[in-house]
C-alpha cells in the first residue's frame, strides 16, 4: 500500500506546484564600510549619537526566507554599522505600521523566540565555518548563538555583549554593542568580515533578511562584506571563580529527616586570548551544578538513550564545534562525535580553539571521575581511576561552499582505551549539497583483554529550491564500531533515509494568512547487519504555516520494527498544531494514535494513544505562565488490558523583574512514577558568568510508613515529601 501511495503523491505534488510561485524579488546588494566613531556609543535604544545620523548602511527591502522564500517583508528595516577602537556596534530601526501589535518581553537570556526580533549573523574571522548570531528583541533582551557552515545554530554558548531597545510610534529600535575582546576576529588594517542581517515579525510569522538568503545556500554564501579600516588586537583574559553549596535531606521517618549530601565546592575557570583568533581555556574543580532543569521528556517505554542538551558553561560550545558533516539530531543515528554529557563528573578540563585564515581547529582534554566512583551496593574494581578524554577537530575551508575536516577522539580508562580517527567533507553546488564522513575505531576493554575495531560512515545529498526540497542519507556502523565520546543510538546497521516535499505559497489576498503549504513524504529503511532484520518507516504528511506563528501538521505512518528478533508491524496517525492567538496567549498541541512497539522480553504491537496540550500565558512583558499536560497510554490489543498509562501535569511560572533578575517555579506531577516535583529558583545574572543562583527542590512520593519503613502504597495514599534540597551558586567573571 505504501509503495503505491508515495510515488502517486509525488506526481500529484509536482502538478499542484505549477499553480504556485514564490515571487522572488531582487535586492540591491552592496558591500558595507563601517562608520568609525571616536566616542563610545551609549547603548540606550535611542539612536541619538552622531554616528547614527549617517546614511544607513542598509536601507533596502528584506526578503523572506522562512516559512516561505522570496516575498518582500512589508515592514521596512534600516541598519547602521559602526565601530571604535574596542567595540563593534549595530543599530536597527525596525519600522512597523502597527506598533501596538509588536510582541516583546523582558525575559532571561536566550528566551526571545516567540517575540519580534532583529539579528546580526557575522563571520568575524572569514573562516566561513563558524560565526556569531546576535539577536535582540524590542525590549533589548538578548539571544546569542554559534552558527556553522550549514546555517545551523546552537544557543548554548553565551558571550558578554550589550543591547538595548525600545518601541517607538512607528516601530522599534535596537542597539548592539559587541566588545572585540569577547569574540574571535582578525586584527589589522582594512579588516573584512562577512555579515547577514535578519528580522522576525511574529504576528506575520515571517523571517527574512538582507542580503537575500536562498534555499540550499550556506549563510556564508549569502553574506556581504563589512570593511573596518583598522581593528587593533585585543588581549582576552578572563578569570571565573565560583563557589557552590548544595545540601540534600532525605525523610527517614514521618517525623525525622537525615542529611544525605552536604557539599561545598570552590572552582575556577579561565580563558586567555593567545591571538585575536586563538583562545586557550582551562577549568579546575569546575562548577557543573544543574541550575537549569533538563527539558521535560517522557521516559517510559524507551528503546534508545535519551539525548539531553549541554548546559554546563565550560562545555557549551564543544558539541557544536566538534560536529561533523552528515550527522545531526532528529533522524540521524549519530548526533555528535563529541557528546560532552558523556563526561559526567569532570575534575578538570582544557580547551584550545582557533580560526586562522581558512583553518579552524579545536582541542578538548578532560578528566572524568565518574567511572571510578564508589558504588553503594558493590565493589567497583576501578574505584579511584579517572577516565581521560582527548578530542581534536580541524576544518579547512576552500570556499564558503566547500570544506574538508578531520577528527581524533580518545578515551582512556583503566587498562583500556577507545580511539577513533576520521574525516568529513561538505560541498555545495548551487542548490545541491553533498556531505560525507568516515570514522574508524580501535578499542581495548577496561580489563585489557578484548580488542575490537570497526568503522562507520555517512553520505548525504540534499536539494533545496523555493518550490521543492529533497534529502537522502545513508549511515553505516559496523557491529564492532565504538566511539565513547559520541552520542549514537545503535551499532551494527545500515540505514537509508529519504525526504521529499514541496513548498507551496498561495497567491492572492484571500490566502494571505497562509505562508506555506508543505506536502511531503519521508521514510527510512534499516538493516541489522548481524541478524539480517529489516526495519522500515514511511509517512505521508502535510504541514501548513500561518500568520500569528500558526502551524498545523498531519501525517499517516507505516512502520515495521524488530525487537527481540520479532517483527512488529504498525500504523499511526499524527496531528499537531500551534498558534500565537494573541500577544499574551500561545497554544500548542499534538495528538497521535494507532499502534506502537511495547519494548519487553515478549514484545507486542500495542494500541497506543498520546496527547499533549501546552498553554503559554503572558499577560505582560515580565510575567509568563506555562501549563503543560501530557497523557499516554498503551493497551494489549489481545485482551485490551492496560500495559501502562501516564498523566503528567507541569506548571512553569516565571517573573522577570528586569533583564538581570528573575524568579522561576516549576511544579510537576507524574502519575506513572507517582511523584510530585517542585523546583524553585531565584537568579541574578549581571552578565554571562557573573551570576548568583539560589534554589530549592523537593520530591513528594506516594509512600506509606509501614513496619518502621517506607513502602510504596498499593493505592493512592498521602504524598509525603521524601527529599528536599537547597542550592547556592555564585560566580564572578573578571575580564582583564
Amino acid at each position: 500500500m505504501t509503495k503505491k501511495i508515495i510515488p502517486l503523491l509525488i506526481v500529484i505534488l509536482m502538478f499542484v506546484s505549477c499553480v504556485y510561485s514564490a515571487g522572488k524579488k531582487d535586492q540591491k546588494i552592496h558591500d558595507i564600510t563601517a562608520y568609525f566613531t571616536e566616542t563610545p556609543i551609549q547603548i540606550d535604544g535611542k539612536l541619538s549619537e552622531a554616528v547614527w545620523q549617517n546614511t544607513p548602511s542598509v536601507d533596502d527591502i528584506f526578503i523572506s526566507w522562512e516559512p516561505a522564500f522570496g516575498s518582500i517583508m512589508k515592514q521596512k528595516t534600516r541598519v547602521w554599522v559602526a565601530y571604535d577602537n574596542d567595540n563593534l556596534y549595530f543599530a536597527f530601526y525596525a519600522y512597523d505600521d502597527e506598533p501596538e501589535k509588536i510582541k516583546t518581553s523582558i525575559g532571561k537570556h536566550d528566551d526571545i523566540g516567540a517575540d519580534d526580533w532583529v539579528a546580526v549573523l557575522v563571520d568575524t574571522t572569514g573562516s566561513k565555518q563558524f560565526g556569531y548570531a546576535f539577536f535582540c528583541n524590542p525590549s533589548g533582551i538578548q539571544t546569542d548563538m554559534l552558527m556553522n557552515s550549514q546555517g545551523n545554530t546552537d544557543s548554548n554558548p553565551d558571550w558578554v555583549w550589550y543591547s538595548a531597545g525600545g518601541v517607538v510610534e512607528d516601530g522599534y529600535i535596537a542597539e548592539m554593542h559587541i566588545p572585540l575582546k569577547n569574540i574571535k576576529y582578525t586584527s589589522g588594517e582594512n579588516v573584512e568580515m562577512n555579515v547577514l542581517f535578519a528580522r522576525f515579525i511574529g504576528r506575520e510569522n515571517i523571517q527574512g533578511g538582507w542580503p537575500i538568503f536562498e534555499p540550499g545556500e550556506s549563510p556564508y554564501q549569502a553574506m556581504t562584506k563589512i570593511t573596518y579600516k583598522k581593528l587593533n588586537g585585543q588581549t582576552q583574559i578572563e578569570i571565573l571563580p565560583s563557589i557552590t553549596y548544595g545540601v540534600i535531606y532525605d525523610r527517614e521517618s514521618p517525623d525525622d529527616w537525615v542529611k544525605d549530601t552536604d557539599q561545598f565546592e570552590v572552582g575556577v575557570s579561565g580563558k586567555i586570548g593567545l591571538t585575536s583568533t586563538i583562545t586557550a581555556e582551562f577549568t579546575i574543580n569546575p562548577d557543573f551544578s544543574q541550575v537549569e532543569s533538563d527539558s521535560f521528556q517522557v521516559l517510559v517505554n524507551q528503546r534508545y538513550p535519551v539525548f539531553y542538551a549541554e548546559k554546563r558553561p565550560f562545555f557549551m560550545e564543544s558539541n557544536y564545534r566538534f560536529s561533523m558533516a552528515a550527522m545531526g539530531s532528529g533522524d540521524y543515528n549519530m548526533y555528535y562525535p563529541l557528546y560532552t554529557r558523556n563526561i559526567v563528573d569532570p575534575e578538570w578540563g582544557m580547551k584550545l580553539s582557533g580560526e586562522t585564515g581558512n583553518l579552524t581547529f579545536d582541542v578538548l582534554l578532560a578528566g572524568d571521575n565518574w567511572p571510578g566512583r564508589k558504588y553503594d551496593d558493590e565493589i567497583n574494581p576501578y574505584a579511584g581511576d579517572t577516565a581521560l578524554y582527548a578530542v581534536g577537530r580541524m576544518k579547512y575551508s576552500f570556499s564558503p561552499s566547500f570544506y574538508i575536516g578531520g577528527i581524533v577522539a580518545d578515551r582512556e580508562f583503566a587498562d583500556g582505551y577507545n580511539r577513533v580517527f576520521g574525516g568529513d567533507v561538505q560541498l555545495l553546488i548551487g542548490s545541491h549539497t553533498f556531505m560525507s564522513n568516515y570514522l574508524y575505531s580501535e578499542t581495548t576493554d577496561e580489563d585489557g583483554l578484548t580488542d575490537t575495531n570497526g568503522s562507520a560512515w555517512g553520505v548525504e545529498y540534499s536539494f533545496q529550491s523555493p518550490i521543492f526540497s529533497s534529502e537522502i542519507f545513508w549511515e553505516h556502523l559496523d557491529p564492532e564500531f565504538r566511539m565513547d565520546t559520541a552520542y549514537y543510538k545503535r551499532i551494527g546497521m545500515d540505514k537509508v533515509t529519504a525526504y521529499a516535499g514541496f513548498n507551496l505559497v498561495p497567491q492572492g489576498e484571500n490566502w494571505s494568512w497562509i505562508q506555506r503549504i508543505n506536502p511531503f513524504v519521508f521514510g527510512y529503511y534499516l538493516q541489522d547487519i548481524d541478524n539480517n532484520e529489516d526495519d522500515y518507516f514511511y509517512l505521508v504528511g502535510l504541514r501548513i504555516n500561518m500568520s500569528n506563528q500558526g502551524y498545523f501538521r498531519i501525517d499517516y505512518r507505516f512502520f515495521r520494527e524488530y525487537w527481540e528478533h520479532i517483527a512488529l508491524d504498525g500504523e499511526q496517525m499524527y496531528i499537531n498544531g500551534s498558534a500565537q492567538f494573541t500577544k499574551w496567549l500561545y497554544i500548542y498541541t499534538h495528538f497521535y494514535f494507532g499502534e506502537d512497539t511495547y519494548y519487553d522480553s515478549n514484545p507486542i504491537m500495542g494500541d497506543f494513544l498520546s496527547f499533549n496540550l501546552e498553554f503559554n500565558i503572558q499577560p505582560n512583558e515580565k510575567f509568563t505562565q506555562n501549563f503543560d499536560y501530557t497523557y499516554q497510554k498503551m493497551n494489549n490489543p489481545v485482551d485490551d488490558s492496560l500495559l501502562y498509562d501516564i498523566n503528567i501535569l507541569r506548571s512553569w511560572t516565571t517573573y522577570q523583574f528586569d533583564e538581570h533578575l528573575f524568579f522561576r517555579a516549576i511544579v510537576q506531577y507524574d502519575s506513572y512514577r507517582e511523584r510530585v516535583l517542585t523546583d524553585l529558583l531565584a537568579s541574578y545574572t549581571l552578565t554571562p558568568g557573573t551570576v548568583v543562583h539560589l534554589g530549592y527542590g523537593s520530591l513528594h512520593l506516594n509512600k506509606t510508613w509501614k513496619n518502621d519503613q517506607w513502602v510504596t502504597a498499593d493505592e493512592l495514599a498521602e504524598y509525603y515529601q521524601m527529599t528536599q534540597s537547597f542550592f547556592f551558586k555564585a560566580s564572578y567573571l573578571f575580564q582583564l
